[in-house]
């Protein structure tokens, strides 16, 4: 999987966020798109997740040298950010549930060992209002990492988590990370540990 950035550009009114992104992500990297806040990195994750379109410029995804078209992308993307709302009257197998009704899980796993590897302290038949922000955190980034998707984007992954849950993320994402194109978008030191290339996205204003 080859995702291609070309000039890509997005204004908000007459502010200019980002301005001729040109880079090359591909399968089997971990990615991590840095910059100072406000400098549109949460913004160039939802360009490639196919959520915004850019202003200006282009994203192209091959796979296996065929281009797949951006009204299809949804299909092969996950995407967990601490700002993602969600259904608050759910219970947290509820959640789970509705999630992997659109997406199947990874390497042929179940619910069952999602929950063996979500490893939270907390009843699955809690309601999501009930959960601290770091669980809530927690269980949106099990179920990105855990969807079977060839497009991984986690938006600020360490947020709200402890040492302990960024020790859990960290294996987590590194079981699970195999022929995908993962892109983090953080200037945390402990979500950089786990990427091996790097865009500072204030180049491009």
């Amino acid at each position: 999987m080859i995702i291609e950035l070309q000039k890509v550009s997005k204004r908000y009114t007459n502010n200019w966020v980002l301005k001729n992104v040109t880079y090359q992500f591909k399968s089997d990297m971990i990615y991590a798109v840095q910059g100072h806040n406000g400098s549109g990195k949460s913004t160039l994750l939802k360009i490639i997740s196919g959520f915004l379109s850019p202003s200006k410029g282009s994203v192209i995804y091959q796979k296996d040298s065929k281009e797949i078209v951006r009204s299809d992308i949804y299909k092969i993307v996950s995407y967990a950010g601490p700002y993602l709302s969600s259904l608050d009257q759910l219970s947290v197998s509820e959640a789970v549930k509705l999630h992997f009704t659109f997406k199947e899980f990874v390497n042929e796993q179940n619910e069952f060992q999602f929950f063996e590897q979500l490893d939270l302290p907390v009843s699955k038949y809690a309601r999501l209002s009930e959960l601290s922000s770091g669980q809530r955190q927690r269980l949106l980034l099990a179920m990105a990492i855990m969807s079977d998707t060839e497009i991984l984007l986690l938006d600020e992954p360490g947020s709200f988590l402890d040492i302990h849950a960024k020790v859990w993320l960290k294996a987590l994402l590194l079981k699970y990370a195999a022929n995908r194109v993962v892109v983090i978008a953080s200037n945390d030191a402990d979500d950089l540990m786990m990427c091996s290339e790097s865009i500072d996205i204030s180049d491009y204003h």
